[in-house]
């Protein structure tokens, strides 16, 4: 599914993005070393846009293949990262623990079908302490 929303903040094509009462129900980047509301994503920016402009959001389904153009590893499953953007498990983990945070929200975003796209299936965010990971 795709929807359009207002930008709260700059945001890239292919970042993560959470509609929290703090933003006013406009897009901002999903955050998951804030709180569990910013780390609650409702999916993709498909288009980069400007705070103010719209955005389209992919909130389930396959990405736009020009996102990831390439980036991504068929099979492997991706999480949001610390600039809203995906990474793998073992990327977040060391981003975590190298950022010396004493939480984080662990969030699943699904996994990659190609090269090009992945197969956006957002699960709850999980509150993890990073030195246990």
């Amino acid at each position: 599914m795709r929807l359009t929303l207002v930008a709260y903040e700059d945001l890239q094509a292919g970042d993560l993005v959470a509609v929290t009462p703090g933003s006013a129900g406009r897009a901002q980047k999903a955050k998951i070393t804030t709180n569990f509301e910013t780390a609650t994503a409702v999916g993709m920016a498909q288009n980069t846009a400007a705070t103010g402009n719209t955005v389209v959001i992919t909130t389930d389904g396959p990405s736009n293949p020009n996102v990831y153009g390439g980036a991504l590893v068929p099979g492997t499953d991706y999480y949001i990262g610390l600039a809203a953007q995906l990474v793998t498990y073992d990327q977040l983990k060391t981003a975590l623990q190298g950022g010396s945070y004493s939480f984080g929200y662990l969030c699943h975003v699904g996994t990659a079908a190609s090269t090009d796209q992945i197969g956006i299936d957002l699960e709850p965010p999980v509150y993890v302490i990073p030195s246990a990971l």
